[in-house]
């Protein structure tokens, strides 16, 4: 099974400290602040375990990660930061989608 996490936050810092989060706890971060510069082979089979999402300003870039991934058919869950759960415009987007906002900040001890 996958140990890959695709973290996708426009926000550079919390992206970064989001996957050494992950590599603490033995998980394969691959952290993308700008889903124009992701390359398309998200879509092979078992690619990741979930998606964590951060702030996503552009529709664009929503629609691109909903097409290069399992999403849509419940394959890989989604996990909501608080940036993107927050927006009712994106949660609403996202409801065909298993997927979980996550509430609390995620710090490493």
């Amino acid at each position: 099974m996958s140990t890959k996490v695709l973290v996708v936050d426009q926000n550079r810092d919390r992206a970064l400290t989001t996957g050494k989060t992950l590599e603490y706890i033995d998980y394969e971060p691959v952290v993308v602040t700008d889903l124009d510069e992701f390359p398309g082979h998200a879509d092979s089979k078992s690619e990741y375990l979930a998606v964590m999402l951060g702030e996503v300003s552009a529709s664009a870039q929503l629609d691109k990660l909903l097409r290069l991934s399992r999403l849509t058919n419940g394959d890989v869950p989604l996990l909501m930061l608080p940036e993107c759960s927050d927006d009712p415009s994106i949660a609403q987007r996202l409801e065909s989608c298993r997927s979980w906002p996550l509430h609390s900040p995620i710090e490493q001890a």
